[in-house]
């Protein structure tokens, strides 16, 4: 179950449609040739310690909708988004919105295919798994062509699984990653040549692998060339020192920023982390991270003398509604916390009925309650019966 580093500069080299979903950051190294010294291909890197243009955790729906109707060769980059969960939530909207609006032939390649589509799927992890089914199975419609990375075949889900009409099978040790494809080679492949190949699969040297096609009668072993690319992958030895490449291929900067949403709403910044730091979901069209951003950029600027404007969203509705995060918390927009405010500004602040005086709690019971008013501007407090 591999991509082979040929096959994707094959596809680079013919200008196609491709799009590297990244969880480990390892594939930036497209950008530089081989000995780090010639600049690569002039792939886009979205998010990563290498971004071209970062993003956030809440920027998936945004981003699929980019690379769904753009021509472009990219690589999304989610090994600085945190959490495990956290690439699940991005991976669920961008997948779903890249479905949406995908209309042309895409290669999407997807590594660790066992982290969007495992076998033992958590809860929160259905939808994300059902999206890639949807993709895998029905996707060849709006132009997908899926690639599925795994070292593990056996913890991939099988409904996914199923669906490969190529097999590219390199050197595998486990008898439990053998007997997943074994069960591939029984519902598509000839059984005989099957049982010999796996046989041979531990013993596979680096470079080397089988390519399995049944619908078009092709059977092969191939030794795959070598990478003209920088393997930013390869594991370092003992002691080693890793370098980065001297140039990487460039990229128009200034076309992204014209035509790439994504860059306006992180800001200038591509070197670095996205500058919005809000984890929930958009409010009145502006995205709860964008009105932070802005209520900050809001108080910085007061200090300085200079402020931006807010969003203001929507003229007929609320602040809340329109999208403005309001800088106090919740609980004070309660109904009897806003009375007090308002009876604040009028000057009259309402304070707890008290007893008679000569009375004690038990006859005081069926008395009126009486209740004081005290206005500032006034030295004494005033009677009300």
């Amino acid at each position: 179950m591999k991509f082979p580093r040929a096959t994707r500069q094959q596809l680079l080299d013919q200008q196609a449609r491709i799009c590297v979903v990244d969880p480990l950051g390892v594939w930036w190294g497209l950008r530089a040739a081989a000995d780090g010294a010639a600049p690569g291909y002039p792939v886009v890197v979205f998010g990563g310690r290498h971004a071209d243009v970062p993003i956030a955790e809440d920027m998936g729906n945004l981003l699929g909708r980019l690379v769904g109707t753009r021509h472009t060769a990219c690589v999304v980059d989610l090994s600085e988004l945190g959490s495990s969960t956290a690439r699940r939530r991005f991976m669920a909207a961008f997948a779903g919105a890249l479905y949406e609006a995908n209309a042309h032939p895409l290669h999407l390649v997807l590594d660790e295919a066992d982290l969007w589509a495992p076998q033992r799927p958590r809860p929160e992890g259905m939808t994300l798994l059902g999206l890639i089914e949807e993709i895998v199975r029905r996707g060849r419609v709006r132009g997908f062509i899926p690639w599925l990375i795994t070292q593990r075949p056996a913890v991939v889900h099988k409904d996914v699984l199923s669906q490969a009409d190529v097999l590219i099978m390199m050197k595998l040790t486990s008898s439990q990653d053998r007997e997943a494809v074994g069960r591939w080679i029984e519902g598509q492949g000839d059984r005989a040549d099957g049982r010999r190949i796996l046989a041979e699969l531990p013993r596979l040297p680096r470079g080397e692998g089988y390519v399995w096609a049944p619908s078009d009668a092709m059977l092969e072993r191939v030794a795959f060339p070598a990478i003209r690319t920088y393997d930013s992958s390869r594991t370092p030895r003992r002691g080693e020192q890793v370098d980065t490449p001297g140039r990487l291929a460039e990229v128009d900067r200034s076309a992204q920023q014209k035509r790439c949403p994504i860059q306006r709403t992180c800001g200038s910044n591509a070197t670095g982390g996205a500058t919005h730091a809000g984890k929930r979901p958009a409010i009145g069209g502006n995205t709860a991270g964008e009105v932070n951003r802005r209520s900050r950029c809001t108080r910085e600027g007061s200090r300085n003398g200079s402020a931006e404007t807010p969003p203001q969203g929507h003229p007929g509705r609320s602040p809340r509604r329109a999208g403005i995060l309001s800088r106090r918390p919740l609980r004070w927009h309660l109904p009897w916390r806003r009375r007090t405010a308002q009876a604040r500004a009028r000057g009259t602040v309402r304070v707890r009925p008290q007893p008679q005086q000569g009375r004690g709690p038990a006859s005081g019971r069926g008395a009126a309650p009486m209740a004081r008013a005290i206005r500032p501007e006034q030295g004494q407090p005033e009677r009300q019966g």
